[in-house]
């Protein structure tokens, strides 16, 4: 992407981003205390604005990596997120909608310029369109435990747009022109895919065009091995991501907890778990890029040579030593 089209797409995320965000600060995180008419009890999905807001932090944050091919600059969701934890204690309202929005959207073009107009760098790390990828795939089965709230459908709408375009601009990012020119029809099926996790599909559907999705990003950034090699890449992703997506869902059962705490929200009940979507799917991805980064790296490993018995140290046809 030339400079020009990289900023117009980071400050498009950007400021999308950057409402999305403060609409969860200002009227979606009132929802979600008491007070609220739809508040009963801290339970399972009781903090269901936070992962929209986080949603709309990794887009913006990805759009900016990718646009640059910085990975680093992932990095903008650090001080974000910690900003987002301050304003979730001091609860302003929905009188912070205009302002958060105004200083989010400021900050992120003012970080936009130079990164897209800059030389781009490195190719974009592997974890973050696949972030993007298993956001967009999660956060439309976005609940509360009242499923009542009138809002709850379109900001998990929206939080799924942000992110299903993050995902594209990334894959997008990480391919030189001459690859988009022979790989395209790869490209636009993962588009196409990504779009359909915005319709209610069973979740063994959405699953499936997640594995193909992960696969898709994985295959895109290597050379053409062929239809075998591609469907044995499905296969691995299929079996590899049930396994570890099942150990980090239930090893991050409580992963929300210490967020809740200093957010000064109310705890949610020892019964009951307070998962975050977004820690599952940014820790499904990163385990996910290292162990391909791991496979590649044995791959490459070549086979140690046998060890040379006796009588095999000299050449054929040598004379013997006297």
């Amino acid at each position: 992407m030339i400079g020009g089209v990289r900023l117009g797409v980071a400050v498009l995320v950007g400021w999308a981003g950057a409402w999305l965000w403060a609409y969860g600060i200002a009227v979606l995180q009132p929802l979600c205390e008491p007070g609220s008419p739809f508040w009963e009890l801290a339970e399972n999905n009781s903090y269901w604005a936070r992962d929209v807001r986080w949603a709309a932090v990794l887009a913006v944050s990805a759009v900016l990596a990718a646009v640059s091919r910085r990975s680093w600059l992932i990095a903008v969701a650090v001080p974000w997120l910690a900003a987002d934890i301050v304003l979730d204690r001091i609860d302003p309202g929905r009188p912070a909608l205009l302002p958060a929005t105004l200083i989010a959207g400021v900050a992120v073009t003012a970080v936009a310029i130079p990164a897209a107009l800059r030389p781009p760098g490195r190719p974009l790390a592997l974890w973050i369109p696949l972030a993007c990828l298993f956001t967009a795939s999660t956060i439309v089965a976005l609940e509360s435990p009242s499923d009542a709230e009138p809002q709850l459908a379109l900001s998990r709408l929206a939080a799924y747009v942000v992110c299903a375009i993050a995902t594209v601009v990334c894959v997008l990012a990480s391919l030189t022109p001459s690859a988009l020119q022979r790989r395209w029809p790869a490209v636009a099926g993962l588009a196409v895919g990504v779009t359909l996790f915005g319709l209610p599909l069973p979740p063994l559907v959405t699953f499936g065009l997640m594995v193909l999705g992960a696969a898709t990003v994985v295959l895109l950034r290597e050379p053409w091995g062929g239809v075998r090699r591609a469907a044995g890449v499905v296969a691995l992703h299929a079996a590899g991501l049930v396994a570890v997506g099942f150990v980090l869902l239930f090893s991050l059962l409580q992963a929300g907890r210490p967020f809740t705490a200093l957010a000064g929200n109310e705890a949610v009940n020892t019964a009951d778990s307070d998962p975050s979507l977004l820690i599952w799917s940014v820790a499904v991805a990163v385990a996910w890029a290292v162990l391909v980064r791991l496979s590649k790296a044995i791959a490459a490993t070549p086979a140690a040579a046998p060890a040379s018995g006796p009588g095999q140290g000299a050449r054929a046809g040598s004379a013997p030593p006297r």
